[in-house]
């Protein structure tokens, strides 16, 4: 296997479903207040962190009261567990997913215009042809976005969640959906929805600086609207992620929702690490918890 689809594949075990509210940021330095909240019941408390799942080196150390948030947890939770020894099964799992058949191939499922797009583009990050046609669209759009954030300097090694889940030494971890379950979503995607998703990366990569810095800005400052405001603005201008985006977040949200209530009944401190994305929103985390429980930003 090419050694830099391989580490793709790793990262995208971890980072799955990463569209535009998880780029990179660097939290600012006089922020009074995190992207997270503390959610409690009478007995259990959860903390709820909006996840950046790449980085840079310079975001680090994270502020003092998300590491005081996780040290005083039970329990951390993550979208799925891709803790270091089990990247090297996730990516093969997650390429046998992302890989068509013998005699099949992504010139068979996207207009001939876009394949040749995604062929020059692929050389570009040392992907040749060959291989290039025996990859999905999803993949393919994950690992130019992959490709873009590299060239910035941002590295998917440093993301939150893989920060908590190389702490937690012994502290229980949960899953909240579980690696086949989200390859599963992205491999059950139809050959238009997956064709949309590519056109929709390789529009939304042409400015993903601007978007970055944006997403810097609203990160650093705990300003959950403002995240939301950035990611509906990029929704309502690409007509071909609107019928994506409730599977993409409406409907997980709705399960994570569920699992975390149950989470509130077992007396116990839990640490929840989420793509920011799902916090935010009308059919956000934010939104579906605040409807039962009492949430406070940290």
């Amino acid at each position: 296997m090419n050694k830099r689809v391989l580490r793709v594949s790793v990262v995208f075990a971890f980072v799955f479903i990463a569209v535009r509210a998880s780029y990179a940021v660097e939290p600012a330095a006089t922020s009074k207040r995190v992207f997270m909240w503390r959610v409690k019941s009478t007995n259990s408390t959860v903390y709820l962190l909006g996840s950046i799942h790449v980085a840079k080196p310079s975001m680090y150390p994270l502020d003092a009261r998300i590491e005081k948030a996780f040290s005083n947890s039970d329990v951390l939770v993550v979208e799925a567990d891709a803790s270091p020894d089990k990247a090297l099964g996730l990516a093969m799992q997650m390429m046998t997913r992302a890989s068509y058949p013998p005699d099949d191939g992504l010139d068979k499922h996207i207009s001939k215009d876009l394949f040749d797009t995604i062929e020059t583009r692929m050389a570009t990050n040392g992907i040749p042809p060959a291989m290039v046609k025996g990859l999905k669209p999803w993949f393919i759009a994950m690992t130019l976005t992959l490709g873009e954030l590299s060239d910035l300097g941002i590295d998917p090694q440093l993301g939150i969640d893989l920060h908590f889940l190389q702490k937690a030494k012994g502290k229980p971890i949960v899953e909240l959906e579980g690696a086949e379950a989200q390859f599963s979503l992205l491999d059950g995607f139809t050959d238009k929805q997956q064709e949309d998703f590519l056109k929709f990366t390789l529009k939304d990569n042409e400015n993903i600086a601007k978007s970055i810095d944006e997403m810097i800005a609203a990160w650093s400052d705990g300003d959950a609207k403002k995240l939301d405001d950035l990611i509906m603005q990029s929704v309502k201008e690409s007509p071909e992620m609107q019928s994506l985006y409730a599977e993409l977040f409406d409907d997980r949200n709705t399960k994570m929702a569920a699992k975390i209530e149950d989470m509130m009944k077992t007396g116990k401190t839990y640490f929840v690490v989420v793509g920011a994305g799902h916090l935010v929103g009308k059919t956000g985390l934010l939104q579906l918890l605040g409807k039962k429980y009492k949430l406070e930003q940290m």
